[in-house]
């Protein structure tokens, strides 16, 4: 058997009887996990993850979502197939989908479309699988009330955008649509372009749902909305609707298009703080992350 560089991973594959492909894993995109393909006796190809440690739950979480909803009866929700699972481990090994572009490859309205009905059909699921709560939701706090050992260590950009932030009243928008009420419901967490696979027979495929939680609807919807919003305002309108058209139920597209720009914010704060990035690219997002959180209504009217 083909041996990793971690012994426990290496111990928890014999366990499973599973044989490393080197080649395939090694095409594997970095992640916060150990991942890798491997294969099983009878030849199928899996996709294995583990925590890197053993105080992190989301791969456990994951587990847990994919083992409560894989046996249930669903029209649009599709998801990777649960073969092993190890909760103590953070290890869980899932079916490889074969030969599925992402999202973000693809671009198709229609499969956001489907991503639409796929989100609509799990908001509507009762089942709330073990270990999955409200942990994981967005921290609005993270940008209204900046403790100042986090301060200390913001990059000259980042402590621009947040005193734009201050300036514009984007912090007392956040403050509102925190403290407003929500109905809550089992979510997804990241939804984003590269965690939707499109396979060649059609519909799409829901993966990597470590940030599973429960929460408002809105913030799934509006996360895959500031996802294409990267690509410009047009995008986001355009697969907005696509997205809204397939979801087809009541939902508060104000709501929506706020949470749209909670995503697109940490997006931007991403941008200044770690890659370190200024000029009119992350300005010009945070534009429309403010013209979202500020003017909700006037793009909800562009989303119908």
């Amino acid at each position: 058997m083909a041996r990793t560089t971690d012994p426990a991973l290496d111990r928890l594959l014999r366990r499973w009887n599973l044989e490393v492909d080197a080649r395939a894993s090694a095409r594997v995109p970095a992640s916060r996990n150990r991942t890798l393909v491997a294969r099983d006796a009878r030849g199928r190809r899996l996709v294995v993850k583990a925590s890197y440690r053993s105080a992190d739950s989301r791969v456990a979480r994951e587990g847990a979502v994919l083992a409560a909803l894989g046996p249930l009866p669903r029209e649009a929700l599709a998801l990777p197939r649960l073969v092993h699972s190890d909760p103590h481990a953070g290890a869980i090994a899932v079916e490889w989908v074969a030969a599925a572009p992402t999202l973000f490859e693809r671009r198709s309205v229609r499969a956001v479309r489907s991503v639409g009905a796929a989100l609509a059909e799990l908001h509507r699921c009762t089942e709330r699988p073990e270990g999955v709560d409200a942990n994981g939701a967005r921290d609005l706090g993270f940008f209204i009330r900046v403790t100042p050992e986090a301060y200390v260590q913001l990059s000259p950009q980042t402590v621009q955008l947040f005193g734009r932030l201050q300036r514009t009243g984007a912090l007392h928008a956040l403050q509102a649509l925190q403290d407003s009420a929500a109905p809550q419901c089992l979510l997804h967490g990241d939804v984003k372009r590269a965690n939707v696979l499109c396979p060649r027979g059609g519909g799409v495929v829901l993966v990597d749902w470590e940030l599973a939680h429960l929460g408002d609807p809105a913030t799934d919807l509006g996360s895959l909305i500031a996802d294409c919003a990267v690509d410009g305002a047009a995008s986001a309108v355009t697969l907005g609707r696509a997205l809204l058209g397939g979801y087809g139920r009541d939902v508060d597209r104000e709501r929506v298009v706020q949470w749209a720009a909670v995503a697109l914010l940490f997006y931007v704060y991403g941008l200044t703080q770690f890659d370190r990035v200024d000029g009119p690219w992350p300005r010009a997002l945070e534009r429309l992350a403010l013209g979202f959180l500020l003017r909700p209504r006037r793009w909800a009217r562009r989303l119908q």
